[in-house]
Formats: structure tokens, sequence, C-alpha cells
């Protein structure tokens, strides 16, 4: 099904628009492709469970990044911050089942990304350099290149 990502993101940052203003967190949204084929459901879940680690992981007065663009039939989507990244040793577990660096955390959230992601015939890899942030690179099946991007801060 044919899924709007700058719907998607609104959704989420009113969803997580208390938590980002509390934390003085800047969402910045570049969405040069705004179709993408995926299951609503899951795209939403995926989006959820990447931007809420961002989240826990930056600081006061960071930013989290989402941005997308065409590549060939697919749609890219980045989703970084400024976080304090993902050190190397554990970078090969973060998508395992129950794997967590968290006091609170079950191991599920990215687990669940990778299983929806590969669900949706996508891709999703992870960019990290520890106290430098972190970028996951999402791959979905792509709708029609949208030539008016939309930009916005917050």
């Amino acid at each position: 099904e044919m899924c709007s990502i700058q719907k998607m993101v609104d959704e989420i940052r009113i969803i997580f628009g208390q938590g980002m203003e509390d934390k003085h967190v800047q969402f910045k949204t570049r969405i040069l492709q705004n179709n993408v084929f995926a299951d609503p459901g899951h795209f939403r879940q995926i989006l959820m469970n990447l931007i809420e680690n961002s989240m826990q992981s930056v600081n006061d007065g960071g930013w989290i990044k989402i941005e997308s663009a065409s590549v060939e039939n697919e749609v890219e989507l980045i989703i970084e911050d400024n976080g304090h990244g993902i050190g190397e040793a554990i970078r090969e577990k973060i998508f395992d089942p129950f794997f967590t660096t968290k006091e609170k955390g079950s191991g599920l959230g990215l687990a669940i990304v990778k299983k929806l992601v590969d669900e949706n015939n996508g891709d999703i890899t992870l960019v990290s350099e520890q106290n430098k942030g972190t970028r996951f690179v999402l791959r979905l099946p792509g709708g029609h290149y949208d030539k008016s991007p939309t930009e916005r801060k917050g």
C-alpha cells in the first residue's frame, strides 16, 4: 500500500512533540520523496521505534533528522540523531531480539524494526560513531518522485 512519509512524520511529531519540547530537541525533516510502498501500520511502527531510540539517545538541545529521497525504484529514508551513538562492539547485535543496553529496555524495538522492514521488502543499515550520533538508512519500495520537496523545522 502507498504511504505518505510526510503524513507519518507529522503524526510522529505530534506523538513525540511534548517530549521533544521538554528536552529542547530540534526535529528536522527534508522529504524529497513522499511516497513509499509499505504496510501503513508497519511503517508507523518502524518510524516510532527509530524515533523513540533517537529520543532516548539525544541530550537536551540535540537534534533528530528525517530525510527521504528517491534512489532508483526505492525510497531511501534516513533517520539520524546527534545522540551518544552505538559502540562498535555492539553494532552487530542491535537487531537481535532481547538485546539491550538500556536499564528498562526490552531489547525488542530494533528487532521489530528489522522484522517489519524485511516483511515490507526493505533493507536497513546502521551507520554510527560513538559520541557522534546514529544514522539508520532505510530502503523501501518507492512511489513516484515528488518534485516539490517539503522542508520543515520544529
